[in-house]
């Protein structure tokens, strides 16, 4: 019990430090918005696919690229603390596989490839997305969101993965 608790401790701290540099790109801009840096990113990234707002359009670049790293911080994440998670004996079998695994793995693929790869206005979206665009807290919540979304399911895509393939491997 100790170790599971120890393994999602971890989870959370590294998720939380994960969170920190879209707050302090946020912060920097809320106490420099006409600084020539957020004009470069955009310039330097603006044939790169990301979630973004038209109403702050220098704000939501580099916060919807940086959503992109929380890939990079699950990758890190199972790589560590991965063997350390515990699993139910007989949780994974083939039905387990095709039944829930397979789903869910083309839910966490949509939901990656809308936040991370695709080029969305969310200015341009439904009444919730234009209202969270109005606002710059809105906006950072937005992405907030993204990131630790992004983060939990592909952590839980490449942890399944993994231990599928370690279930088969042993049977």
């Amino acid at each position: 019990m100790r170790d599971d608790l120890f393994v999602w401790k971890k989870f959370a701290k590294i998720g939380l430090v994960g969170l920190i540099p879209l707050i302090f790109i946020f912060v920097f801009f809320k106490a420099s918005p006409g600084n020539p840096i957020f004009y470069d990113i955009f310039n330097l990234t603006h044939s790169i696919k990301s979630n973004i707002s038209s109403n702050n359009i220098l704000l939501s670049k580099p916060l919807g690229l940086y959503v992109g790293f929380a890939i990079l911080f699950s990758v890190y994440f199972v790589l560590k603390y991965g063997n350390l998670v515990k699993l139910k004996q007989g949780v994974i079998t083939p039905a387990f596989i095709i039944m829930k695994f397979v789903p869910f793995s083309l839910i966490a693929f949509i939901y990656i490839y809308f936040m991370v790869f695709y080029d969305l206005d969310v200015t341009e979206g439904n009444r919730l997305l234009r209202f969270v665009s109005s606002s710059d807290f809105l906006l950072l919540s937005y992405y907030l969101v993204s990131f630790i979304g992004v983060y939990c399911f592909s952590m839980l895509f490449l942890l399944l993965l993994i231990k599928s393939f370690s279930v088969v491997k042993n049977n």
